[in-house]
């Protein structure tokens, strides 16, 4: 399976890819799913479609939670990094959703898949179907499987829900709405670690007077979500009068005595708490299934929560020099074929600069490459300080910078130019730094290439005129 991924891997970054793709696909016996960044499945073969039952006209296109968690196996920073470096991660059990079964344990193997530059474009997923005998099923025999097995798919649906949400407020509404559904209860609350004052702060909830939100700071070991967050496990109260742990009456308005607390955490790290309370059914007591199902909802938030996080980082890593912190060659290409497109729908200004740092490569052999590499981040502050937020400042190649100006005239663009040259030569480095600017504005015949090749025509002007200029093409 893994020179699968390896030959996976090689044949995306070819030029032949378009040609090659559906052929190499359907030529592995094992199903392979092929995602974009953004989790939406962009390659289904025909062990993909025998093992699930879509079509691939029933799942191209579509977001992989229909499937299962689009970045659920993104765990930690740590497994982030390990796929971005090209090694592959195993998950030995996951559950998915199939066309008519419903659910499925399914063992997967991932690989980073990337572009001819090296960007990681995509993930590359092959799913085993895993053995019967070898499930870890939350499903179990007894006179409660029924009502687990309805608990679970709305735990599943859930999960669907909050893996599509990247917005921590959008996601704790979503979370509170939901739990109390699946719990048929009539309060919730969603409760945040405030890593600064170690206290919890109730960020979401239903059913709670407004007034008691805004004013509501928890320590750890204060009774009773305090309690659950310092020791990390849940809990469940039938009476918190008659409660060995607690034994105090209870609040007034407060119809039931019945709650269940559970901690939201990664490994040892607390993240939260997620509290329930009150019943539908009057008087009605919280079960031990219910906190199951609560712990198993905590349990996807906290996943949630930190492949936010993670995705945000992903995100980064595809259109960011991790150099300057400007944007990539390949998201450079993607927001000026936007603009290109943009300006010829809306007519208006459109211009861009082509920067190369004056003998840098002597600078380089003379300082050594730690300075070079120091002198490159400085220039990309400067850009990043000098220019306008639409401004799209970008590294282009080595020591060649590229600023995509929107809604600019040629003379705005002149003025840029020489602002930004002026701020690079006052830097106070080892010796005077100089650049030298192309500046072309965008005419309603060119493409891309034609617009790149008249800012660097003028580079090339500004380099043999002497350098430490700036030229308009």
């Amino acid at each position: 399976m893994i020179n699968s991924v390896l030959e996976f891997n090689e044949l995306m970054r070819s030029d032949t890819v378009k040609m090659y793709w559906t052929a190499f696909m359907d030529s592995l016996p094992e199903a392979l799913i092929g995602i974009n960044l953004d989790g939406i499945v962009i390659a289904w073969n025909r062990g993909a479609e025998k093992l699930f039952g879509f079509s691939s006209e029933e799942i191209a296109g579509k977001p992989m939670t229909l499937l299962f968690s689009s970045l659920h196996f993104l765990n930690s920073a740590e497994q982030l990094k390990r796929l971005l470096n090209g090694d592959h991660l195993h998950l030995r059990e996951h559950y998915s959703r199939t066309k008519e079964e419903g659910t499925m344990p399914v063992f997967l193997t991932i690989s980073a898949v990337k572009d001819i530059f090296g960007n990681v474009i995509g993930m590359a997923i092959f799913i085993e179907k895993a053995p019967a005998e070898k499930s870890s099923s939350l499903l179990r025999h007894g006179p409660h499987a029924q009502q687990e097995v309805i608990k679970m798919e709305a735990v599943l649906s859930l999960e669907e829900g909050l893996n599509s949400i990247l917005k921590l407020d959008k996601l704790i509404d979503f979370v509170v709405d939901k739990t109390t559904s699946i719990l048929n209860a009539e309060r919730c609350s969603f409760m945040l670690l405030d890593e600064e004052s170690q206290k919890l702060c109730i960020k979401g909830s239903k059913g709670i007077d407004e007034r008691f939100i805004s004013s509501s700071r928890i320590r750890l070991g204060d009774p009773v979500a305090g309690l659950v967050a310092q020791r990390g496990e849940p809990i469940l109260v039938a009476d918190i009068e008659t409660d060995p742990l607690f034994r105090r009456a209870n609040r007034y308005s407060f119809k039931s005595k019945s709650f269940i607390i559970a901690p939201i955490q990664r490994g040892s790290h607390l993240m939260g708490v997620l509290c329930v309370a009150e019943k539908m059914v009057s008087n009605a007591v919280f079960s031990e299934l219910d906190l199951k199902i609560l712990c198993l909802i905590a349990r996807q938030v906290a996943v949630a929560i930190e492949n936010a996080r993670l995705y945000k980082e992903l995100k980064y890593l595809s259109v960011k020099d991790t150099l300057t912190g400007l944007s990539n060659y390949r998201h450079f290409i993607r927001s000026l074929d936007d603009e290109i497109k943009r300006t010829k729908r809306y007519p208006n200004s459109l211009c861009l600069l082509m920067l190369d740092v004056d003998h840098f490569k002597p600078y380089n052999d003379l300082y050594g490459q730690g300075e070079g590499d120091q002198l490159l981040k400085t220039i990309g502050r400067i850009l990043q300080q000098n220019l306008r937020d639409v401004d799209i400042p970008c590294r282009y190649a080595g020591d060649e910078f590229a600023v995509i100006l929107p809604e600019t005239k040629i003379d705005q663009a002149k003025r840029a130019a020489e602002k930004i040259k002026e701020k690079i030569e006052q830097l106070p480095h080892k010796c005077k730094v100089t650049i030298s600017i192309g500046v072309a504005k965008f005419e309603s015949s060119m493409d891309r290439y034609e617009l790149i090749r008249k800012a660097d025509s003028a580079l090339y002007q500004a380099k043999q005129g002497g350098k430490a200029t700036v030229c308009l093409a």
